[in-house]
């Protein structure tokens, strides 16, 4: 099951459970990760910072990608971003982006990772 944060396994294990409650069968349940959220903080003001920059102008803050492994990161981070290409054209039999959507990401990266680098308590260098 995908889930989102407002969600608990639980109230999915009851709704489950309630649909099969006439019925003699034995649930199992596993769960690999909780989902999660973060509220924008230094990291986002980074790329955010980077995008102003190199005049990127075309983004947003979008969970609907789908399931992400940065589940099983978000126990660990404070914050969680997940920063990459165009998604329209991801996944796709004829995949592919243009030179310079890769070169903004390049440059993106390159700030965020000096602005990560230079971070001091809180504070930038």
């Amino acid at each position: 099951w995908r889930f989102s944060p407002p969600v608990t396994d639980d109230m999915i294990k009851k709704f489950v459970e309630d649909i099969f409650s006439n019925i003699d069968v034995k649930l199992e349940w596993r769960l690999s990760a909780k989902p999660y959220s973060s509220e924008p903080g230094y990291l986002y003001k980074s790329i955010e910072q980077a995008f102003a920059k190199r005049s990127i102008t075309d983004s947003s803050l979008d969970a609907s990608g789908g399931v992400s492994d940065a589940r099983f990161l978000a126990v660990h981070c404070k914050e969680i971003i997940e920063l990459g290409l165009i998604r329209e054209y991801a996944h796709q039999v004829d995949e592919s982006t243009s030179i310079n959507d890769i070169s903004n990401l390049a440059f993106v990266y390159h700030e965020v990772i000096n602005s990560i680098a230079n971070y001091d308590n809180g504070r930038n260098k």
